[in-house]
């Protein structure tokens, strides 16, 4: 899941694990997990946001009956999202019109 806190005086958005519910610093030993969808075209899920290893061991018996695990390292699921959408991060951070706000300064 995604949560904001709030560090001096900034909003700082960050990833929660919907398992342990702890913050997500390391984002390569993440990953976004869901199950096997089965609907149709514009149908929709909510994908959990989990520590890999035990925390992915414990989401997936949570899947319904003959849902097959699907997962995306959560790096690579924030490059799609950020494509999907249309935006492009890299610039805006790098003008400085969106200052870099973050948890850990």
């Amino acid at each position: 899941m995604i949560k904001i806190n709030f560090h001096n005086g900034l909003a700082c958005p960050f990833f929660v694990c919907d398992v342990c519910r702890k913050p997500i610093t390391v984002p390569t030993m993440a990953m976004v997990a869901w199950g096997e969808a089965r609907g149709g075209d514009g149908e929709s899920i909510t994908p959990a946001h989990v520590h890999k290893g035990s925390c992915l061991d414990v989401f997936e018996p949570s899947l319904p009956v003959g849902h097959q695990l699907m997962t995306d390292e959560l790096t690579d699921h924030m490059a799609f999202l950020l494509d999907n959408s249309g935006f492009n991060a890299a610039p805006c951070l790098k003008s400085g019109i969106y200052p870099l706000k973050t948890i850990r300064d």
